[in-house]
């Protein structure tokens, strides 16, 4: 059964910006631990070049994490990983935390695939993000999810392109909590498939900050206001506006430091193509608003080498 989680936003949000707290993109410098359950010997996770059809290569080159580097994902199997996030600052705050990631995935669909769960209590207890009725997160990007064949909900698709993936709590509801654990889990039914599974790369928990909040009641949208291609981009891109419901608005990009790069008014019934060629690569924001200052959805944006 696929089920698709709606996007949820703020409305009446005048200013929104954002900054890098951790991140891990399997190379050298990182400062987002990343623990792989290495007491499981069946454990398939691995940090480095990937060298398979599908996953040949990372997205941050050369290392990706990826359920074995050379071979297809075995039967029977169950392999973690998992990392900390600091969430201390974030209750009763203004604060949104945003965990991130971009990934690859070649599963048999809705069958073999991948569960995230989240532990508030020191990994005392787990319970999956798309179940999570009491610390519920209140934006899932991208996460349209099918029931794998354990009949858990989860991600069990295929798609050869890197798609960015996001998490979302806010800070609104005060929950005590100072961090949490996420765990990724990628399991297999008895058929081999001769598949490759899960290829993550460029995980980063951000803090979006909204400033000027009028009115902080949720309200839902399709799973994606926009898209992005391509992305990551180089001198150009483009923003798609997904059923559109107001004739025009405004585009903004945001550096990930915070600094606006970008605000200009464009109609939302057709494509829109943006200069990229005078950006430095790295990562940005993209976000799209009405013409009265309500925003519609955030993006990240990843502009490649090969611009400026």
């Amino acid at each position: 059964m696929e089920k698709t989680v709606l996007t949820i936003i703020l409305i009446q949000v005048c200013c929104v910006c954002s900054f890098a707290q951790q991140s891990n993109n399997f190379e050298v410098e990182k400062n987002l631990p990343i623990y792989i359950d290495t007491a499981n010997i069946a454990n398939i996770w691995q940090v480095g070049a990937p060298d398979k059809t599908i996953f040949s290569s990372a997205l941050s080159k050369p290392n990706a994490l990826v359920t074995d580097t050379l071979n297809s994902y075995p039967v029977g199997n169950q392999s973690t990983f998992m990392f900390k996030m600091d969430m201390a600052q974030l209750w009763g705050s203004e604060l949104f935390l945003i965990l991130y990631w971009q990934q690859k995935m070649d599963c048999e669909p809705g069958v073999d695939g991948g569960r995230i769960d989240v532990s508030y209590d020191s990994m005392n207890t787990w319970v999956n993000v798309l179940e999570d009725d009491v610390f519920k997160p209140m934006w899932l990007g991208n996460m349209t999810t099918d029931t794998l064949f354990t009949g858990e909900p989860g991600l069990s698709r295929i798609h050869s392109n890197w798609i960015g993936h996001g998490i979302c709590w806010n800070g609104y509801d005060g929950y005590p909590v100072d961090e949490a654990y996420i765990r990724f889990t990628f399991l297999s039914d008895s058929v081999d498939t001769h598949q490759e599974g899960w290829m993550i790369d460029q995980v980063e928990i951000n803090y979006l900050i909204v400033d000027d909040l009028e009115d902080p009641s949720p309200s839902s949208l399709a799973p994606s206001a926009f898209q992005l291609f391509p992305n990551p981009a180089v001198d150009r891109v483009i923003v798609q506006i997904n059923a559109p419901v107001y004739p025009k608005g405004q585009v903004l990009i945001h550096h990930s430091s915070g600094v606006l790069l970008y605000q200009q008014e464009h109609a939302f019934d057709q494509p829109i193509e943006l200069d990229l060629s005078s950006f430095s690569p790295g990562p940005y924001w993209v976000s799209i608003k009405s013409m009265k200052g309500d925003i519609l959805g955030v993006q990240k944006m990843i502009v490649s080498p090969g611009g400026k």
